[in-house]
């Protein structure tokens, strides 16, 4: 049995996607329970239309996936529903994208990244990019609730991982979602 999780109105279940579809968030029907979530984006133009475009798709619900077999004339299903993120049901708030909301990493960012030969420094460039452009959303009057990084395949090729040795520290191994996790947390 799995942890007891709960939600609006202090209905418990063990399902965090059961949970939510049947009894709403634990802050459902509180005041401070959102209305709506600003949802802001970080990436290339073509990585952040494809995670908007992911986003409004499961704003809708996802269904689960297909019966791995029949048990007791029933078809069962590996993972549950996901009841979306609408008004009227599963989270009970609605997703707002606005472009302002956005910030795009550059061809000519990714470009310069490119140009620096030394793996160390191009990887810590570019966690000082990504923290430089978060600082910017962050510090915008109308600031997004969360910003999903949809960071493009050609920056995170050059930026996965880098091994070095530091003087005082000895070998070093860095990690970049680790690295941008500590920075900007």
């Amino acid at each position: 049995v799995g942890k007891v999780l709960e939600f609006a109105g202090e209905a418990v279940h063990v399902d965090q996607r059961g949970g939510i579809a049947r009894y709403g968030p634990a802050t459902l029907g509180l005041k401070r329970h959102p209305s709506e979530v600003r949802l802001g984006f970080l990436g290339s133009g073509q990585s952040v239309a494809s995670a908007n475009a992911w986003f409004e798709r499961a704003a809708a619900g996802i269904e689960g996936e297909q019966p791995l077999r029949v048990r007791r004339g029933q078809p069962t299903k590996r993972l549950s529903d996901f009841p979306g993120f609408m008004p009227d049901r599963g989270f009970f708030s609605k997703i707002v994208v606005a472009d302002h909301l956005t910030r795009t990493i550059t061809q000519h960012e990714i470009g310069a990244l490119k140009k620096q030969k030394d793996r160390a420094a191009r990887f810590g460039s570019a966690v000082e990019l990504i923290s430089d452009h978060l600082r910017l959303l962050k510090q915008q009057d109308d600031r997004p609730d969360l910003v999903v990084l949809a960071l493009p395949d050609e920056l995170l090729d050059l930026v996965d991982t880098v091994t070095y040795r530091d003087p005082k520290l000895g070998l070093v191994y860095r990690d970049f979602r680790r690295a941008l996790k500590a920075e900007v947390m």
